[in-house]
């Protein structure tokens, strides 16, 4: 049975720093306490200002695969908590021994109160299991994804609150769908970590598919890009498609899956629709023996899944919309909407021409429809 962290009734995020978006509004309630988020640091600002960092889920920087706590060197940080809230403990510094280190690490393990150790108390346990991720934030993309992520709650509320996330309002997050979240996300690793492979079985489907691949036209692609795959708005397509703002209005299409996120850096061409855009960053490579659905497969389900429960046109794409964008589409269409292998592939080569020419891609493919019974 998997465990729902402790965490508060509803969550709220109020900006970030180092981000290339403004700060979120800071919401208080009529008393000026704050509900929501425990690890969050509240500074005080020259001129009587006050800056709130908390949860930061942005899409410039590492931090979509993360919440952040963040810790600021050099500035106390405190909130005034609403009456009943388990919060941080009020004081500066000297009281909690929290910005007296120089590296992030040391100051969760090393808080204390009134010389009592605090490292194994509310909130601070917590955010201790979270100091690492938070300070891989400030770190580049590579050297975050060298780092092993152990806390699988953390990836899902960074999925969840991309989700909800809107530029006008602040975020809520309710524990319920918190612990929903982490069970579905715990089953779906589980599947895809027991997906068999045998490449003497493996073989002769690979060879099948590459034959139906053939049909492809590998210099044009069908007319209607990007290419729709299921009727509710589902799309397939490439860097080219997503940057063209009035495609992608006349389509109706408010989410996008980037699931390239360090080669695909948006330059929109036209203008860019209004309103609140629901953006997933996966940064997958097209390589070779990359786990692509081992690593992957969870987080994108979870976000077309949430998509089509709430009516949200999305598109799917990587650079070219060729391997890793259609691997990652036809592996939900086989887990999810339980289509089999060669119905799967024939549709994306329908509607989107050539692709899966990774053949480590179709390799995972082949393992997943065989563990979901989906092969014939």
């Amino acid at each position: 049975m998997i465990q729902c962290p402790s965490l508060a009734k509803e969550v709220y995020t109020f900006g970030a720093p180092a981000v290339s978006r403004p700060a979120m509004p800071d919401k208080t309630q009529e008393d000026q306490c704050f509900r929501g988020l425990r690890t969050f640091t509240e500074n005080k600002l020259p001129g009587g200002g006050r800056q709130v960092d908390a949860a930061s889920i942005f899409d410039a920087y590492a931090h979509p695969i993360i919440p952040t706590l963040a810790l600021d060197w050099g500035q106390d940080s405190y909130y005034v908590p609403c009456p009943g809230d388990v919060t941080w403990p009020k004081g500066g510094a000297s009281d909690w021994g929290l910005h007296s280190e120089t590296h992030y690490a040391p100051r969760l393990k090393e808080v204390t109160i009134e010389g009592k150790a605090m490292a194994a108390e509310e909130p601070f346990a917590m955010a201790n299991k979270m100091v690492t991720l938070a300070y891989k934030s400030y770190d580049s993309v590579a050297n975050t994804k060298k780092v092993p992520v152990e806390l699988l709650a953390c990836k899902v509320a960074a999925a969840w609150m991309q989700v909800f996330m809107s530029s006008q309002a602040v975020l809520k997050l309710t524990q319920e769908k918190w612990c929903v979240a982490i069970a579905a996300m715990g089953t779906c690793h589980a599947r895809v970590q027991q997906m068999p492979y045998d490449p003497a079985l493996d073989k002769p489907i690979i060879d099948r598919i590459h034959a139906q691949l053939r049909q492809a036209d590998a210099y044009h692609r069908p007319v209607q890009q990007p290419a729709k795959l299921c009727d509710w708005g589902l799309y397939l397509g490439g860097m080219q498609d997503v940057t063209d703002c009035k495609k992608m209005q006349d389509l109706g299409i408010r989410g996008i899956a980037n699931v390239a996120s360090s080669v695909c850096i948006y330059t929109p061409r036209g203008e860019v629709p209004a309103g609140d855009m629901r953006i997933l960053h996966i940064d997958a490579d097209d390589d070779d023996w990359y786990p692509l659905l081992e690593k992957h497969l969870c987080e994108f389900e979870m976000f077309i899944q949430k998509a089509k429960e709430d009516g949200v046109k999305t598109v799917v794409h990587c650079k070219a919309g060729q391997n890793r964008s259609a691997a990652l589409c036809a592996a939900y269409l086989i887990h999810t909407e339980r289509m089999k292998l060669m119905d799967a592939i024939q549709l994306l080569v329908e509607r989107r021409g050539l692709v899966l020419t990774n053949c480590h891609f179709l390799r995972e493919l082949v393992q997943l429809a065989r563990a979901e019974h989906l092969l014939d």
